[in-house]
């Protein structure tokens, strides 16, 4: 038995069918969900003694021993607009320091577009994140003095209709966490040049799915095709065999495994850019 006559058998069909189905599930699964990435600076260090550290800060009238700056950026990176009645009452959308940390200053930097209506207030040693509706890949970027240790935080909260915990996407890679009081690097070229290749390569994995798609369709209806879309297959001796009045297998299976194979990869690049902030929400744009 050769390999041909092995994957025309109605089980391996079966199989690429629901394979082709799952892709297809996966690149239009409707889903809720927000993810933020965060990072830290040590404004005062504590482990700095009183005779080297110039900087003394007050909050409440007392000396504070450790300043840090925090940087969060959240996003809704799912599918579906997420209201602001959706965030749970009971477990609100926030950020929280340890019981004995304080917010010394707030300040929301960056948003997607002011109809979101993105505000932050203090409630103890939470900070509160309220907002309108974000739309998918709407939200904000936030920066916060407190007096918590560094990366011993995180954003919290529940929403409805979101399955699983709000996702941390690591930190933000456009604020040098040393020195302290470091430069915002410049943009470097090297960077778009990456990000238009990564374009060009999803572009061409995209174009692949959807050819094999029409390879596939091209032996249900060959002479459809062949009448009309003749680029696609043809009688020529050179090219795939196709057969007028008839479904062709072989094509059928060819353009199957094709859809499969890159529509897998497909499912992976629209995850990834899910993940991936709004442009608009990094501090050097």
């Amino acid at each position: 038995m050769n390999i041909m006559t092995a994957v025309q058998h109605p089980l391996v069909l079966f199989i690429l069918g629901c394979l082709v189905t799952y892709v297809f599930h996966r690149l239009q699964k409707n889903h809720r969900r927000i993810s933020y990435q965060s990072s830290d600076t040590i404004v005062i260090d504590p482990r700095i003694s009183e005779e080297e550290n110039l900087l003394e800060v007050r909050y409440g009238g007392d000396v504070v021993p450790q300043v840090t700056r925090t940087v969060i950026r959240f996003w809704n990176s799912g599918t579906e607009t997420i209201d602001g009645n959706d965030v749970s009452g009971a477990d609100p959308f926030r950020w929280q320091l340890p019981e004995n940390a304080a917010f010394l200053a707030l300040n929301v930097d960056r948003t997607t577009r002011a109809a979101n209506l993105i505000s932050i207030e203090k409630n103890g040693n939470n900070l509160l994140l309220k907002f309108d509706f974000l739309d998918p890949y709407d939200g904000a970027t936030i920066s916060i003095l407190h007096t918590a240790v560094v990366s011993n935080s995180s954003l919290r909260g529940t929403i409805k209709g979101m399955r699983g915990k709000i996702s941390s996407q690591g930190g933000i890679s456009e604020i040098p966490n040393f020195p302290p009081m470091g430069r915002m690097p410049e943009k470097s070229n090297k960077s778009g040049i990456r990000r238009w290749i990564g374009r060009a390569f999803a572009l061409g994995v995209f174009l692949a799915t959807l050819f094999g798609i029409a390879y596939a369709l091209a032996g249900f209806f060959p002479d459809y095709f062949l009448d009309n879309i003749p680029y696609i297959v043809s009688e020529e001796p050179s090219a795939p065999e196709v057969v007028r009045g008839k479904i062709n297998i072989a094509i059928v299976l060819k353009g199957l495994l094709f859809t499969v194979f890159f529509g897998l990869i497909s499912a992976a690049i629209v995850s990834n850019w899910r993940n991936k902030p709004p442009t608009k929400l990094r501090l050097d744009s």
